[in-house]
């Protein structure tokens, strides 16, 4: 609550992420290369989106943070750049969560790790409270989470559905199978 968080990926997770963090009440600052994923991000609680293909991403967190930094960044991408971006972008005493897990080697300059103090976490499973918080966020506020659906089809037009998906991969969030 009041603190900076900066979500790095738009996707399912990360939109998940920003959103919980609003609810949370804290400022969030989504990051993406994608405007349309930004967008997104925008309609469920990021207050502030950063493209970082297109903008300096140190020069508006600093600028977003009053050179703070953030209290907490979570990696929602599973990439070697945004695992090391989210160091660099967490404040003194912040807190780094991975959602996002990569296959290639990430390398450190370690000293941030020290010389901030920040706490690294990862993050893959959720337990029964986890869920029932997501459950008592959607009944909340339903408005935020219909944004994360992408579309729905009934059952019987799943092919439809998954071709829907594979054709439009970057653009897909979430679809619905009603049954």
């Amino acid at each position: 609550e009041g603190s900076y968080t900066a979500v790095f990926g738009c996707g399912l997770i990360g939109l998940g992420a920003i959103a919980a963090a609003e609810q949370k009440g804290s400022t969030v600052i989504a990051i993406d290369i994608d405007d349309e994923k930004l967008l997104r991000a925008r309609r469920i609680g990021a207050k502030h989106t950063i493209n970082a293909k297109s903008e300096n991403l140190e020069n508006r967190i600093n600028q977003i943070t009053n050179n703070d930094g953030c209290s907490v960044v979570i990696e929602a991408v599973g990439a070697a750049a945004t695992f090391r971006n989210a160091v660099s972008i967490a404040s003194y005493s912040g807190r780094v969560v991975y959602i996002g897990y990569t296959k290639e080697e990430v390398c450190y300059d370690t000293k941030d790790f020290v010389r901030k103090e920040i706490e690294i976490y990862g993050s893959r499973n959720a337990l029964l409270p986890e869920f029932n918080l997501v459950k008592s966020m959607i009944i909340k506020n339903p408005k935020v989470f219909k944004e994360l659906i992408t579309s729905e089809y009934d059952f019987l037009d799943a092919a439809k559905a998954f071709k829907y998906w594979h054709e439009n991969t970057n653009k897909v969030t979430k679809i619905i199978l009603r049954m």
